[in-house]
């Protein structure tokens, strides 16, 4: 089976060491457990092109090629990857496709098919590339691993079932048709083996 990964906060952690070198850097943001929606602008209460600048400087920094996968995850993936193809798939701009290969290639040696980019997180989204659904439905994924909700919501459109990691930014009552919340990545082989 073709299974796709996002890439921040799903395969790699991201807002606690963004938050971190903010800190660094002399920029107060609430913590990741405040981080109530992916829209930062809302949670830090600036302007869209000012959370997109603070986040540059964290893509800018050798904080942000540090980033590591979440513990135990490179293991699970290695032993997935033993009967499924994987694809990581970012909403990251294609602009940081270079950081973005090297990142999962540090943490995931060898272990996924292609990294690929739909640039839906930028100041210039909805550049007519390809979203996370249309490349899932292309490259036949059945089932993708995801933390955005509106994301999630997307690739089930699309016919792929979608586990949902538990956030502080995607926690609702309900989630969208096609869509499972699961609180921990070790789930995540039940699901895959059809024994949920």
């Amino acid at each position: 089976m073709n299974i796709g990964w996002d890439v921040d906060e799903t395969l790699l952690e991201f807002v606690k060491p963004l938050v971190d070198f903010l800190a660094t850097q002399r920029i107060s943001v609430p913590s990741y457990e405040k981080t109530y929606c992916y829209d930062l602008w809302r949670v830090w209460d600036c302007t869209k092109k000012e959370a997109f600048r603070q986040v540059g400087l964290f893509y800018g920094s050798p904080a942000f090629l540090g980033i590591n996968a979440y513990e135990g995850l490179p293991e699970l993936v290695h032993d997935l990857s033993k009967r499924h193809k994987h694809y990581a798939i970012t909403s990251r701009s294609s602009s940081l496709e270079i950081v973005t290969r090297t990142q999962i290639e540090r943490n995931f040696p060898d272990l996924f098919a292609d990294v690929l980019h739909t640039g839906q997180y930028s100041l210039d989204s909805g550049n007519g590339m390809d979203t996370k659904g249309t490349l899932a439905k292309k490259l036949g994924i059945k089932l993708f691993i995801e933390d955005s909700l509106s994301h999630a919501e997307e690739v089930a459109s699309y016919g792929v079932r979608v586990l949902l990691l538990t956030r502080p930014w995607n926690v609702v009552s309900e989630v969208p048709l096609g869509v499972t919340r699961i609180d921990d990545l070790r789930e995540i082989p039940r699901y895959i083996n059809g024994r949920r």
